[in-house]
């Protein structure tokens, strides 16, 4: 039985035939892969960069990693990166006019 991906080929699968036929092969010069060459893999590349499927995740992953950078600079997290709210609470009482 065919597969899809992992999964194997239910037998009312709509696309069946399609899918059994499997990938297409052209030669280099027949007159589709003339008319569609190949893409070059940079500019691919350029096409979906600017693609962002989480709006705003990179920014709050930029945030939170500033945040842990201020507190294991300010003693607040150890090397091993465990939380010391005492020492938290300690240097948010000395820099409140700071964090504003």
């Amino acid at each position: 039985m065919k597969r899809i991906g992992l999964m194997e080929m239910p037998a009312l699968f709509r696309y069946r035939e399609v899918a059994m036929k499997g990938k297409p092969k052209h030669d280099r010069f027949d007159s589709f892969s003339i008319r569609h060459p190949q893409m070059d893999v940079g500019k691919r590349a350029k096409i979906f960069a600017p693609f962002d499927a989480l709006k705003g995740f990179d920014d709050a992953v930029s945030a939170a990693a500033a945040e842990n950078e201020r507190l294991y600079e300010n003693g607040c997290i150890s090397s091993e990166w465990e939380y010391n709210e005492d020492k938290t609470q300690e240097w948010e009482d000395e820099n409140a006019d700071e964090m504003v």
